[in-house]
């Protein structure tokens, strides 16, 4: 019995995985795409965190230059949140987001930015702000001396 009558489901998914990603090419030299580019949906899925960072630092994702808003869906890659997540309960969805804008980038469907990571944003960086906020007004308060 052929697989695709076995588990068609199975068949599918493996279908999907061989399906082929066209190579992005750098700006502005237009040269071969990143070393680790994924070549395939399963090579894409493979890619570990070092692998992610360093396509994102080959586009001028990561560390921005003129470049970095001219392809056709930037990453919007966040060192500093990246770094923020550590201590977080977000710290174990730190890889998947980098996936998931390595995704976006290369036009892959349903890799959009979920409401629930842009709201934890927020919060960090409301609670930045208030931070700062507490360090300026204590240095503007005038100090007191007690005798």
């Amino acid at each position: 019995m052929a697989p695709k009558t076995r588990n068609p489901a199975l068949a599918a998914k493996i279908e999907e995985l061989k399906l082929t990603i066209r190579p992005i090419v750098p700006l502005p030299t237009g040269g071969t795409p990143a070393p680790d580019y994924p070549h395939t949906v399963l090579h894409f899925w493979l890619l570990t965190e070092r692998q992610l960072n360093e396509i994102a630092h080959f586009y001028d994702q990561s560390t921005p230059t003129v470049y970095t808003d001219y392809y056709p869906a930037p990453m919007g890659w966040d060192k500093a949140f990246f770094e923020r997540l550590a201590g977080t309960e977000w710290a174990a969805k730190r890889m998947e987001i980098k996936r998931r804008k390595l995704g976006k980038f290369i036009g892959l469907r349903g890799c959009e930015t979920p409401v629930e990571e842009i709201a934890f944003k927020l919060q960090l960086l409301e609670a930045e702000m208030a931070q700062s906020l507490r360090r300026v007004e204590n240095g503007m308060l005038p100090q007191r001396k007690f005798i």
